[in-house]
């Protein structure tokens, strides 16, 4: 020890500095003056703390000859080293014994070091594997003390995570479809100029915007840092309202839009090198929806502006600067979208329709303007073979009954079809094991069915009721043949023989095998499957969605920067989140246009962790389906509560006392 031990002048001083009370002190050995002999005093070593605190002791300590006497100084824990004769007088303390407790100290403090420096050594190993965790922790609670807590500003923030998004969609079509345009061969160019001529101008409009909106968006967040006092860059509603100019190029686009749809269907069931084209257009990663939802992107985003602008003004007080513009932009969007109102009806009717035919085998002209969609999913149907899953579709004017076939397509074979016209439903008691029955009659034909819950056969009930009552006031006899339709009966639905039934409720399912095969041209070409468009996420799930639920799905879209974590994962992953049509896409950052993953959410629920869950974090969304459990963290209240918003009701299930607009007025009643 007295190798490390620095011979220095008394001084009196703190050993442990309140700044330094988990460090160690250093010891340092340095004396240059000369060892005076004889001396009655004895000179000190000091053991000195890296906070400048020290503890004084005598060279000659332990000796018979005398002893140093070292003492506390008032409650601040000082020990301090005095000057003694060598008479050894009484209460002089063992100073070997000190020494003894010091080094005890100081090997404490170097064990409590050692381990402390392993724990942030192990940290940061952690974090370099799951940096994507801590950086994004570090980044959105940064950004938390940084952002205002203006709602204004929260919503303007919303509004921009929504341009980025926009202006992703509409490169899909103005930038990804045009450069694959010009790379084809056989393909009718005529037959795109006229999206290209309507929708480009609104491209280039939305790119000023979005810059514009971006620059608002700094300087707002530097204004709120430098000073609390709200100036001209807080404010939203003269950017929105400068749009007034792009609302006529909008308009043009709407207009037209179910013309342009009901070209691209001809085109695609009549032209087979179209056919090919826009089914491998629609391949790409970066073509994450189909190639009709994104033509509909800009209706959406014009009843998105006028939900934010709702927003704006239900929060700002009638003397704010911002409200006069906001109330003049919000006028302006609304006269817009009135006047567009029933071609973007027709355009989404037509545009479910147009999937529908995709994803089904037998069918060659399903999409028709006059015929609307009402309700798909899943039931169980009675057979010889016993009960197997079906999946059902409820049009205006007829149901369809199909199952998923076997090959590479991942497509639905028709097995059926019962005009909606005369159909008579009752309700059944429980039959064969299965609850949840009733019964379809339709000309000389019936279906037994049972559905899964007891929910589910009421909403089933309900819409089929409400589309036979329909079609007793609409002259469907004068809107559509179904002589395209194929048509199949099979002895298991004629009425005579449902009393020669004998199954077990264990055959709730069929094989792939059992499905049959006829020959179409859709079928023979090779497509390889969209697995998340409704029918396929209703067919995997078993569950049902109505025109209700879409009509809201339209509505409902939001983006921005959430964090992600797995049921069994530990940590949190940032990524740029885009729902809509059902589902969350989850990017890198928000200049991707690939999504790295997709979560279709029919058949989820949204609520906030439990206990059980573990969750130690603020403004925390859980998703969960039977045994699946996701996470999703945001970086504020206010983000919070709209994400809980927008998926709580894309995932809340249709209300029995709405009845759908069944008389062609479209989805939005």
């Amino acid at each position: 020890m007295r190798d490390f031990i620095k011979k220095t002048p008394i001084h009196n001083s703190n050993l442990n500095s309140p700044s330094d009370e988990n460090r160690p002190p250093s010891l340092t050995t340095a004396d240059h003056s000369p060892r005076p002999s004889n001396s009655n005093h004895h000179q000190f070593y000091s053991l000195s703390s890296r906070g400048g605190g020290s503890a004084s002791i005598p060279r000659n300590a332990g000796r018979s000859s005398g002893a140093a006497v070292i003492t506390t100084s008032g409650t601040t824990g000082r020990l301090t080293g005095k000057n003694v004769s060598n008479t050894g007088g009484s209460g002089a303390y063992n100073v070997s014994t000190q020494l003894e407790e010091l080094t005890k100290k100081i090997n404490g403090w170097k064990q409590q070091s050692q381990e402390s420096f392993i724990k942030s050594f192990e940290s940061k190993s952690l974090a370099g594997c799951e940096s994507m965790r801590t950086l994004a922790e570090d980044s959105m609670d940064g950004r938390k003390r940084r952002n205002p807590a203006d709602v204004a500003y929260f919503v303007a923030k919303e509004i921009l995570n929504g341009e980025r998004t926009y202006k992703t969609d509409l490169e899909v079509i103005c930038v990804q479809l045009k450069r694959e345009l010009d790379e084809a061969e056989e393909i009718p160019q005529g037959l795109f100029q006229n999206v290209f001529s309507l929708l480009q101008p609104i491209y280039e409009s939305q790119g000023t915007l979005l810059v514009e909106i971006e620059h608002r968006l700094s300087t707002w967040e530097s204004r709120t840092t430098n000073t609390h006092r709200p100036d001209d860059s807080q404010r939203i509603g003269d950017l929105l309202l400068k749009q007034n100019d792009a609302l006529e190029q909008y308009q043009n686009y709407l207009i037209r839009l179910p013309e342009i749809l009901a070209e691209f269907d001809i085109a695609f069931r009549k032209n087979k090198a179209f056919e090919q084209f826009y089914r491998g257009f629609e391949q790409y990663r970066y073509c994450y929806l189909p190639l009709t939802a994104f033509l509909l992107k800009p209706a959406q985003r014009l009843f998105q502006y006028q939900s934010s602008l709702e927003r704006l003004l239900t929060h700002y007080p009638a003397h704010h600067s911002d409200t006069v513009n906001c109330e003049s932009a919000l006028q302006n969007f609304r006269r817009t979208f009135s006047t567009v109102h029933d071609a973007v009806s027709v355009a989404e009717h037509f545009t479910k329709l147009v999937d529908l035919q995709r994803d089904l085998l037998g069918i060659d002209n399903l999409a028709v303007p006059t015929r609307e969609f009402i309700r798909e999913g899943c039931l169980l149907k009675l057979s010889k073979k016993g009960y197997q899953l079906r999946m059902f579709v409820l049009l205006t004017d007829v149901l369809l009954y199909t199952n998923r076939v076997s090959n590479t397509t991942g497509q639905f074979k028709l097995h059926g079809q019962i005009g909606v016209r005369g159909m008579m439903v009752e309700d059944a008691e429980p039959r064969e094991g299965m609850e949840h029955c009733f019964t379809l009659y339709g000309g000389n034909r019936a279906l037994m069915l049972a559905a899964n819950t007891a929910e589910e056969k009421t909403r089933w009930l309900h819409d089929l009721h409400t589309a036979v009552d329909q079609s007793k006031r609409l002259a469907y006899d004068k809107l559509l043949q179904f002589g395209s339709l194929k048509s199949y009966s099979s002895s298991d639905e004629v009425l005579d023989k449902f009393d020669a039934f004998h199954v077990s409720p264990a055959h709730t399912a069929t094989s792939d095998a059992d499905t049959l095969r006829t020959k179409s041209p859709s079928e023979r070409s090779v497509v390889l499957p969209r697995s998340n468009t409704t029918l396929h996420v209703c067919w995997h799930r078993q569950t049902t969605i109505s025109i209700r639920e879409l009509s809201r799905a339209f509505q409902l879209q939001q983006s921005g920067y959430l964090l992600r974590k797995f049921k069994n994962s530990t940590g949190w992953q940032k990524l740029w989140v885009v729902f809509t049509d059902f589902c969350l896409f989850f990017f890198k950052n928000n200049q991707e246009d690939c999504p790295l993953a997709s979560l279709p959410l029919i058949g989820y629920r949204v609520t906030v962790p439990s206990l059980d869950d573990a969750i130690e974090k603020d403004h925390v969304i859980k998703l969960y389906f039977t045994t699946h459990k996701y996470f999703l963290r945001t970086d504020s209240e206010f983000s919070f509560h709209r994400w809980m918003e927008v998926l709580g009701l894309a995932t809340q299930p249709d209300h029995q006392n709405i009845s759908p607009d069944l008389n062609g007025t479209g989805m939005h009643v």
